[in-house]
């Protein structure tokens, strides 16, 4: 299923205007804050597990990280639904100097 989404995903960005390709990277940058929680800090927490303070520690930061990450990725889906004249000044990959 991924390789299906990848391949979709990779052909609308290609053949996107530059707009959806902006778009785009923005949503790809969110989602992937919320797989580094959901996945990454996930995978620490089963490795350290038996670890008390630590493991407690790891739980707080890999849901509250996921809580985050989709709440932007709401407040990023609302502002979209808000552009009205298509012209957006706030683009997530200018804070981080992603190419387009």
């Amino acid at each position: 299923m991924g390789i299906l989404v990848s391949g979709f995903s990779s052909l609308f960005y290609l053949k996107g205007s530059a707009h959806f390709r902006k778009t785009f990277i923005d949503i790809f940058m969110l989602i992937s804050v919320f797989l580094f929680f959901g996945i990454g800090v996930d995978i620490l927490h089963n490795q350290l597990e038996e670890v008390y303070l630590v493991s407690d520690i790891l739980v707080l930061i890999e849901e509250g990280g996921e809580m985050i990450a989709l709440s932007l990725l709401v407040w990023y889906f609302y502002f979209l639904v808000l552009e009205s004249n298509g012209d957006r000044k706030f683009y997530l990959g200018t804070i981080f100097q992603v190419e387009r």
